[in-house]
């Protein structure tokens, strides 16, 4: 990808996405970048996140210039040491700098735009550890009152980062989650899925979530069981 003179330079902080272990929201920004990418507009797009994220998504983001971070964005204790020292090195100069994981460096370059996804450390508190909690308190209202606009994926998040951490509701903005286009035109059918995941002749509740705790699977089989 060139650069014009004239492009706006985006750097997009994903040192935290480790690819198939973050659940919804690694799909939720790639698909919104490769979206960015398909628009007819002057935007440099550089994506910094780890080699595995690059090498798993490197067909999906073609056309941004994508950046191996040091790190593999699984120690978090380096994630952030890389954040506050590599990232804020690469992305001197640019126009802008979305952080994608809830949280920006406590030296984030401004303005910059945060994501938040969910507040399910406050919602479900004996999910986390002590540790987690504490940092969470401490990051992620200060990085949503900082943000120049804070985005969230429905009305319900928008209205816990309002009345959890200040922020004045004109700079919290609803960016849904997409799909994927085009949709596959052919399907399996139903007789060979039954058979490969022993499904049995009942029906049958799809239910695409991760199974972590706060996704209450435990609520849809007591639900079924009824």
């Amino acid at each position: 990808m060139t650069q014009a003179a004239s492009e706006a330079r985006i750097g997009v902080n994903l040192l935290w996405c480790v690819p198939g272990a973050v659940g919804g929201s690694e799909q939720y920004l790639s698909r919104q970048l490769a979206g960015l990418l398909m628009l007819d507009d002057p935007t440099a797009v550089t994506v910094f996140a780890t080699a595995a994220f690059n090498r798993v998504h490197a067909g999906d983001l073609a056309g941004s210039i994508l950046v191996d971070a040091p790190g593999d964005g699984i120690r978090r204790w380096k994630r952030v040491l890389d954040e506050n020292t590599w990232l804020r090195r690469r992305t001197r100069g640019f126009d802008l700098v979305h952080h994608g994981g809830g949280t920006a460096p406590t030296r984030a370059r401004l303005p910059y735009v945060l994501t938040v996804h969910d507040l399910q450390y406050r919602s479900f508190p004996e999910h986390f550890g002590r540790l987690k909690r504490s940092y969470l308190d401490a990051t992620m209202p200060r990085s949503a009152r900082h943000a120049a606009v804070v985005t969230v994926p429905s009305n319900y998040v928008r209205s816990t980062v309002i009345e959890h951490f200040g922020v004045h509701p004109d700079r919290v903005l609803v960016v849904p989650h997409g799909y994927q286009a085009p949709l596959p035109e052919q399907s399996t059918p139903e007789h060979e899925l039954r058979q490969r995941f022993a499904l049995g002749d009942g029906p049958v509740i799809v239910y695409p979530a991760m199974t972590a705790p706060h996704k209450n699977h435990r609520f849809l089989i007591e639900l079924m069981r009824r």
